[in-house]
């Protein structure tokens, strides 16, 4: 909400890029592991079959963390930011007289902008 305010240094970037990577590599990791790729064959032509060989509660905990980390958490992160602005907007009132063209003008507009927010978090959900 305010970009010029927030400091970023290279440090802070590469701490975040650091994070981010040790994560992803970590989940991942799990598949070099675990995953197994097992041959079949299907009106005689020859295909693999990847799984991963793990028991079942490995299994359910390891579909629960990829779920969390690449869909759960960035869906939270992304409605809390966009509410957070959608509200922030929403509430903010031009300075000056009231005037009736301009508020109705400004009401489209933000009306517009949580569309647009909204459709954005829903695009998320849905891919």
């Amino acid at each position: 909400m305010y970009p010029l305010s927030l400091q970023w240094t290279k440090s802070k970037g590469t701490i975040i890029i650091v994070v981010i990577w040790t994560v992803a590599c970590g989940v991942s990791s799990v598949q070099l592991i675990h995953g197994r790729a097992e041959v079949f064959f299907l009106q005689d032509q020859m295909f693999y079959d990847c799984n991963e060989v793990m028991d079942e509660f490995d299994s359910k905990l390891y579909t629960l963390v990829v779920f969390a980390v690449t869909f759960l958490l960035p869906m939270l992160v992304l409605t809390y930011a966009y509410v957070a602005l959608g509200m922030k907007m929403w509430r903010h009132r031009s300075p000056g007289n009231a005037h009736d063209i301009r508020d109705s003008h400004q009401h489209r507009s933000k009306t517009k902008v949580i569309k647009m927010l909204v459709t954005v978090v829903l695009l998320f959900v849905d891919s």
